[in-house]
């Protein structure tokens, strides 16, 4: 009688042990359903025509407007055929040469033979690092066969140049969702990472995973971070100083000095409204705020406030007269000082460009020295998928839905920003936290991030009409504040633009344009490595990333690229150099003037609530 090979020493044991685990998960998915049915209210046709009610008109999933995209799509595409078939046929005659190769190389690779990679994951690409993904045969031939896939969508899309701009957009926002939605990496059966850690835990990764999507079903939002990690005004937020003005709109935030001499002339930190103001403050040495109070700066912030329903009616009038340039005046008198230096981030930036051009209109006086301003959108025709949630019948149902809400729920906004970086901001952590059965890790960013700002309606609907579909910035006169007509020619403020590389929120080519746009005589481009904020937020000591830098400013800003000297490292003490003539003399600090509302961050910052 012939004996059976002998199996691997924990082989039987392994199956042993699946069996378990697939009982047990079977036994607790009955218990996490359970919970979900008891804890969520009403039945669950009211809770989806709810969440249809609040998210659909926030977000380009709507119904209506995927239809009226696949379908333009559809007769673009016939007609392209219909003009150009050869063209088409050549594309998919190149797919389908390159899977017959593929199918061939596998199979030498199963053989044990020497094969070849048809197709390789393009450079930055994290999703395939394991060794398994090109040793295993199996593995190898997914991740070939899903990239051959992505080759062939993007082809096929490339033949869309033609289209209108809003639906090509669209278009390649959802079929860029689709294929990273795809990929093998977010399968449990097609991720070698998830498999052998499922080995590995005999399947606990997995009831972990569970735990942690009900526990982010409950919260209603994917947690990208421990959200208990930190605490605002503890060990974020946590710069030292005092809240000094406040009105319906914001908080004025001025910062105590570090050092025995600060500069006479002031900086104030004009953060976007739709997040939260301490991207400038995050914890320990990432702090940006403290960096410059440490160098002598003398910083103040503006908190805005997390709208509520009575805020509905604001405008983005409002914020600029009723909020920015109130807290510009306070800032004045707290400081006793003619000019101040404005440091604006993204729409903020946006603002203190109206206000100037406002206050040029009317022949007024600037109270700015210089202009600071990071990452924000002038000519939109330059954005990528952020366009795709922008057209007249997304924003014709974002009205109706204020009539109801009056404002937009601050998380509609993180997972829509989200959602132009699929892979980054939502299926990583999809593997890590569901699949692997990681718990959220700490990461200050983050948690900045995921703590969601609501905005009012009507300033949200004016500022997305105007700004992103009309594009009024770049037209002369477009632009309206309180009637007045804006034109960013009149600005005359020394001027310092930022823009990021890899910003994948307001491509650096949309900033650049503010260059040509305004007289300043005094005024420079700087352009950083990384994105939208890790690109801004790059502390010296970490001496990560690069930047670049043409003190010239040409018509476009391919030409300037094309001239400027690479550097490693922060920007920030590139910024301080700049800065210098428009700081003042050093000086002894001002005694803090009385009365002092409430220590820093004040109360603002600490408000969450939903619509």
């Amino acid at each position: 009688m012939t004996e059976r090979p002998n199996a691997p020493h924990d082989f039987y044991q392994i199956l042993g042990d699946m069996q378990d685990v697939q009982w047990s998960f079977f036994k607790e998915m009955l218990a996490i359903h359970q919970t979900i049915h008891t804890s969520l209210p009403g039945s669950l046709k009211e809770i989806m025509d709810h969440g249809r009610k609040i998210a659909s008109p926030l977000t380009i999933f709507s119904p209506d407007v995927v239809n009226d995209t696949l379908a333009k799509t559809k007769d673009f595409f016939y007609k392209q055929l219909d003009q150009n078939p050869d063209k088409l046929c050549a594309i998919g005659l190149k797919h389908f040469e390159k899977q017959q190769r593929l199918y061939v190389e596998t199979l030498s690779k199963v053989m044990g033979e020497r094969s070849e990679i048809i197709i390789h994951s393009p450079l930055g690409d994290r999703r395939f690092t394991h060794p398994a993904w090109d040793s295993i045969a199996f593995f190898s031939f997914l991740k070939q066969h899903y990239l051959l896939f992505v080759e062939l969508v993007q082809d096929i899309m490339s033949q869309l140049k033609d289209m209108d701009p809003r639906t090509k957009s669209k278009i390649e926002f959802y079929t860029k969702q689709l294929v990273h939605a795809l990929s093998p990496t977010n399968f449990p059966a097609t991720n070698p990472d998830v498999l052998l850690e499922t080995i590995r835990t005999k399947g606990e990764n997995i009831k972990k995973g569970m735990a942690n999507l009900l526990k982010d079903i409950k919260n209603g939002t994917l947690q990208m971070t421990d959200m208990n990690a930190f605490q605002v005004g503890k060990n974020i937020a946590a710069t030292k100083g005092s809240v000094i003005y406040e009105n319906e709109l914001l908080q004025v935030i001025h910062y105590t000095p570090t050092q025995e001499k600060v500069h006479s002339t002031p900086v104030l930190i004009i953060p976007a409204w739709i997040n939260k103001y301490y991207m400038f403050d995050l914890s320990g040495e990432n702090s940006f705020v403290k960096w410059c109070v440490d160098h002598g700066v003398d910083v103040y912030m503006i908190s805005w406030i997390n709208p509520n329903k009575h805020h509905r009616d604001k405008t983005f009038c409002d914020y600029a007269l009723e909020g920015l340039y109130k807290a510009v005046h306070e800032v004045q008198h707290h400081s006793s000082t003619g000019k101040i230096n404005a440091f604006a981030n993204c729409a903020g930036g946006i603002l203190l460009n109206c206000l100037m051009a406002y206050l040029e209109a009317h022949h007024i006086e600037s109270p700015f020295a210089s202009s600071s301003t990071l990452a924000s959108p002038i000519d939109v025709d330059y954005l990528g998928d952020l366009k795709a949630f922008i057209c007249d019948a997304q924003l014709k149902m974002l009205d109706e839905s204020l009539d109801d809400f009056g404002i937009v729920p601050g998380q509609i906004l993180v997972q829509s920003f989200n959602l132009l970086r699929p892979h980054d901001l939502l299926w990583s952590f999809y593997v890590k936290h569901y699949l692997m059965g990681h718990k959220p890790e700490a990461f200050d960013i983050l948690f900045w991030n995921c703590d969601s700002v609501n905005l009012p309606g009507r300033m949200h609907s004016q500022y997305l009409r105007h700004i992103f579909l009309e594009n009024k910035l770049v037209k002369e006169g477009a632009m309206r504040i309180a009637g007045t007509p804006i034109d960013f020619r009149k600005i005359k403020t020394p001027a310092f633009i930022l823009g990021a590389i890899k910003d994948h929120i307001v491509p650096w080519q949309s900033v650049y344009p503010l260059s040509q746009l305004i007289s300043s005589e005094i005024k420079e481009y700087l352009l950083v490595g990384s994105g939208h904020v890790s690109g801004i937020i790059n502390p010296p000591w970490k001496d990560k990333y690069q930047y670049w830098v043409n003190k010239a400013v040409p018509t476009s800003s391919e030409e300037w690229f094309d001239e400027a000297v690479e550097y490693q490292g922060s920007w920030w003490h590139y910024w301080l150099n700049w800065m210098q003539p428009f700081l003042g003399e050093l000086k002894v600090p001002n005694p803090q003037k009385e009365p002092v509302i409430e220590s820093a961050p004040g109360r603002y910052v600490l408000e969450r609530h939903t619509a």
